[in-house]
């Protein structure tokens, strides 16, 4: 990366269909060694192998080393279609292995320190079941993947989509905006989608979030509200689900204090006057009673609160046609959050504060939803 990261190589996923691309790739860039890969470049010029298609003999079971399938699908196997053409080569299996260098892995910290006991010496992945096509771009990635994996780390942006994960997504770290391809099975949080993959390296990402991010003048401490347009939201929400995870991975390990300074985080780095709490800022909030600190949560309480009982009486003044037309939807997301800040607030002791929130939303409070 320019002026940062020399030694770091970005592959654009959206240009690795071409073959110029992936021939550049094997060029040093800057302090970026080439990228090493096993399918020679005469195999992937021009249309050949835009399309490698599963073809496994009716074998589904078998199981291949990767290296050795990257090599027979750089060699000439060709394969007949039903349209009378035939494709250069194609992939032998559907399950395959990753031979780890483990001292390498340990070399290179690729693990945070509870996981090295767990880490495994190969990663065991199948391609998603149901399809049997990949394109150029898909050839490519298993192509880096097994050539440079005990090399150099590999990762995953989490904005990449989660087909070209490639069925590792069990075996991915989260370290902060990226996974790292790593020798341990992990699981899923399916409540946070793609970024609920694999596992988390909390020490490292801890890091990277707390000391070596750069959050520009977005944060309360800078003077002027700026605007901000909704085509940056996605990038917001890659922050919050990432700091989500994390604040919850500390809260298992039994290290709420950490979650707390995270949570802290990204208020800091998002505040309400450039971007106003709405249900996403709910997802957030809620945490805080996961680690037992909703008294630390007050004032962003306070702010949502207020922000959906001016919402709701703007809806509420609309008739029913244009509520129909442009607004029901946001209603009934502000409703839902009406209904989890009175299930926050039934955690919480402090009867003043109570009172104050119920000033702000008393009059939109969901039937069934009183604080204890």
């Amino acid at each position: 990366m320019e002026g940062i990261r020399t030694d770091v190589r970005v592959v654009n996923l959206s240009l690795l269909a071409v073959d110029w691309y992936i021939e550049q790739l094997r060029r040093k860039v800057n302090n970026s060694p080439a990228i090493k890969m096993s399918i020679p470049q005469s195999a992937y010029k021009g249309n050949k192998r835009n399309v490698m298609m599963v073809y496994t003999d009716n074998n589904d079971s078998r199981v291949m080393d990767l290296r050795r399938a990257i090599k027979f699908m750089g060699e000439d196997h060709p394969l007949p279609l039903a349209s009378g053409n035939q494709t250069e080569s194609y992939i032998p299996a559907r399950k395959f292995v990753i031979p780890i260098d483990t001292q390498k892995m340990l070399a290179n910290n690729a693990l945070a320190s509870r996981h090295r006991a767990k880490m495994t010496k190969q990663i065991e992945f199948s391609l998603p079941g149901g399809k049997n096509q990949y394109i150029k771009d898909e050839t490519a990635i298993l192509d880096i993947i097994s050539s440079n994996i005990n090399e150099r780390p590999i990762y995953f942006a989490v904005t990449c989509r989660e087909s070209k994960f490639m069925g590792l997504g069990n075996y991915l770290a989260l370290e902060g905006l990226a996974f790292r391809i790593v020798p341990l099975k992990g699981g899923k949080d399916g409540s946070l989608g793609m970024i609920g993959n694999g596992s988390v390296n909390e020490e490292r990402m801890y890091d990277n979030i707390m000391n070596k991010f750069k959050w520009g003048n977005f944060e309360e401490s800078y003077g002027n509200r700026l605007y901000v347009d909704r085509s940056y939201l996605p990038s917001v929400q890659s922050h919050r689900l990432t700091m989500i995870r994390l604040a919850r991975v500390f809260a298992s390990i039994k290290q709420p204090d950490k979650a707390l300074e995270i949570l802290n985080q990204y208020f800091k780095a998002f505040p309400h006057k450039n971007f106003p709490y709405d249900y996403n800022a709910f997802y957030v909030i809620q945490e805080y009673g996961r680690i037992n600190k909703l008294d630390e949560a007050k004032p962003h309480i306070k702010t949502l609160a207020m922000e959906m009982g001016q919402r709701m009486k703007f809806y509420d003044s609309l008739d029913k046609e244009d509520l129909a037309s442009g607004f029901a939807f946001d209603k009934r997301q502000a409703t839902t959050v009406i209904q989890g800040l009175y299930s926050l607030l039934g955690g919480m002791k402090d009867e003043a504060f109570k009172k104050e929130i119920e000033g702000f939303i008393g009059a939109y409070k969901p039937s069934g939803t009183l604080p204890n």
